[in-house]
């Protein structure tokens, strides 16, 4: 049976050139004080270290513990770490060229600092728990399942997580504090929460995916850009805008806490079920504060893209919450009234996610830029729900 061998150096530790320092498997060197590793490392076990370490010409560091009390730096080239902890106070700077985790990262406390985007990469797995967090940039490597990125800011953890991506895309995440005068809520949102956001790329293909945010320290009482709707309950939503444009989306969530909370400084979870895409541009990713209507609402958009970001915005259709809808009858028409998109549908529980159009002729073409003239009726819960107007196709 392996054995656990701890040890254990409280002052400076100083391993010089033309030394090996070797570690065995289930073995844990701790180092109290300042440690340099000057002479070749071979570490197979865990390294402990509770103060600055600098590993040199070191390259494969093996399984890496921060710990102890106060600052913390980590000196050296580009460290290949396998699996990296961090649970302590106080910050950890990286003053390093790159760092690769291949196995997992596991911030429990404390606060790992990063400036470009190179400086952490992660081609493992981040955990999603523990109260510690990375504040900066983080770059993840997706393999198709959920990728965690353990962000915060200011003190206070706001990890978000990408389920649904394409595997081998590199996603990065910076988390930052918004300038309040660029967070413009549209019309349905009571504001928009100016203490994280967090700001997403792909560092080479796009890929699509659904967000989880585990958010803390916003307040939702105080909104620099906020405004009065007057609604029987209140809720977090994510809101999106891409880099270039000025108006905000509100991602639609399964699950968003708190719900009716209006102390500051709150904690919550949003889980949202919208795709979106991701590419080399960047994404900003905020929380909002949206009313939620009790009681049937209908609503149709009066512009959609067929070649937008957002998947919501490539199909007109009308939206419809608060009954099942059981008829659906739409009628799309030209500038020259003539018809280019019909459909009617009749059935139990109509999913309107798959019923609208998609910007085509009949004849299969893309139609033209411009705008369109709309007549829709439809049956929800026994009752008639009509409007007639007009919509803008943009590309």
């Amino acid at each position: 049976m392996a054995m656990y061998l701890p040890m254990v150096l409280s002052a400076q530790s100083v391993f010089n050139s033309g030394t090996v320092f070797s570690l065995g498997q289930q073995t844990t060197f701790s180092s109290g004080g300042n440690t340099f590793f000057r002479g070749r490392l071979e570490n197979q076990g865990t390294l402990v270290a509770k103060s600055n370490v600098d590993f040199f010409d070191n390259r494969d560091i093996g399984n890496l513990r921060l710990s102890g009390a106060g600052d913390q730096e980590i000196n050296g080239d580009t460290l290949l770490i396998t699996n990296l902890e961090v649970e302590k106070t106080g910050d950890v700077q990286l003053l390093t060229a790159q760092i690769f985790v291949s196995g997992s990262l596991n911030v429990i406390s404390g606060v790992i600092k990063t400036g470009d985007i190179d400086d952490l990469i992660v081609t493992g797995q981040s955990s999603e728990s523990g109260a510690g967090f990375v504040e900066g940039k983080l770059v993840g490597l997706s393999s198709g399942n959920p990728v965690s990125f353990p962000m915060g800011v200011n003190g206070f953890r706001n990890a978000i997580t990408f389920s649904g991506t394409d595997p081998g895309i590199r996603l990065v995440v910076d988390c930052v504090v918004p300038e309040p005068s660029s967070l413009l809520p549209t019309e349905e949102m009571v504001g928009i929460a100016d203490e994280v956001e967090w700001r997403v790329q792909t560092l080479s293909d796009s890929t699509r995916a659904t967000l989880t945010a585990n958010f803390s320290g916003l307040d939702f009482i105080n909104f620099s850009n906020g405004q009065s709707i007057n609604a029987n309950r209140y809720a977090p939503a994510l809101a999106i805008i891409q880099e270039g444009d000025t108006i905000y989306t509100a991602l639609n969530s399964s699950e968003a806490t708190p719900e009716n909370s209006a102390s500051d400084q709150t904690s919550g979870r949003i889980v949202s079920t919208s795709t979106i895409t991701i590419d080399t541009t960047i994404t900003r990713i905020n929380v909002a504060w949206l009313p939620f209507i009790d009681g049937p609402e209908f609503f149709v958009p009066n512009v959609f893209s067929p070649e937008g970001f957002l998947e919501e915005n490539r199909i007109f259709r009308p939206f419809f919450a608060g009954a099942e809808v059981s008829n659906l009858n739409i009628r799309v028409f030209n500038t020259f009234n003539a018809e280019v998109y019909s459909v009617s549908e009749t059935g139990a529980d109509l999913d309107l996610s798959l019923i609208g159009w998609d910007g085509k002729l009949r004849g299969g073409q893309p139609a033209e830029e411009g705008v369109y003239y709309y007549s829709i009726q439809l049956v929800a819960g026994g009752q008639v729900y009509e409007k007639t107007s007009s919509v803008l196709l943009v590309k």
